[in-house]
């Protein structure tokens, strides 16, 4: 118990059993300890259960190269935002950065060849994380306040050019 003026402090997620203590203990208690500290595990486990259960052609590999094909550019900012919370950020703007990406690169094809495309829309996306940088660490802006405001900004900044205009062939129902 704590002394008047001590506070005590839980750590989460808990400590991970030692070795000798998962020596003593049987496979079900191992597993329900290591479920326990990780229950997301569990989560993605049952998920790939029942997702086998109900669609019989999950494992294929064509079915789980059509998944990361689809996926390969969140999985990409996945990435990215893995190396800023490990640093101890976190930036709200990624999804307008990589929206706008997309949208500049869009805006391009037919005009010009897809790799210098690629090359301009990466470009874009590393110019505004600079400005974020330089709005965070120069300027010395909290970092929710920045990103927020870039993230907004950009939704902004795109609207116009992601938004059908009436009559045009974008809109037709056909």
């Amino acid at each position: 118990m704590a002394q008047a003026g001590q506070t005590t402090q839980a750590t989460f997620p808990p400590p991970a059993p030692t070795q000798s203590a998962v020596a003593g203990r049987s496979a079900r208690a191992v597993a329900i300890a290591v479920l326990t500290r990780y229950p997301m595990v569990l989560a993605l486990v049952v998920l790939l259960i029942v997702t086998t259960i109900l669609d019989s052609t999950f494992w294929t590999s064509a079915n789980l190269q059509n998944l990361l094909s689809q996926n390969v550019g969140l999985m990409l900012c996945a990435c990215g935002m893995t190396f800023v919370i490990i640093a101890g950020g976190f930036d709200l703007s990624v999804g307008s950065v990589y929206a706008a990406g997309a949208m500049f690169y869009i805006s391009f094809l037919g005009q010009l060849p897809a790799p210098l495309a690629v090359i301009l829309s990466l470009l874009l996306g590393l110019g505004m994380g600079a400005v974020n940088g330089i709005i965070i660490n120069v300027m010395r802006v909290n970092p929710f306040v920045a990103t927020i405001r870039s993230r907004v900004t950009r939704i902004s900044a795109f609207a116009p050019i992601s938004t059908p205009r009436v009559g045009s062939s974008a809109s037709s129902t056909g």
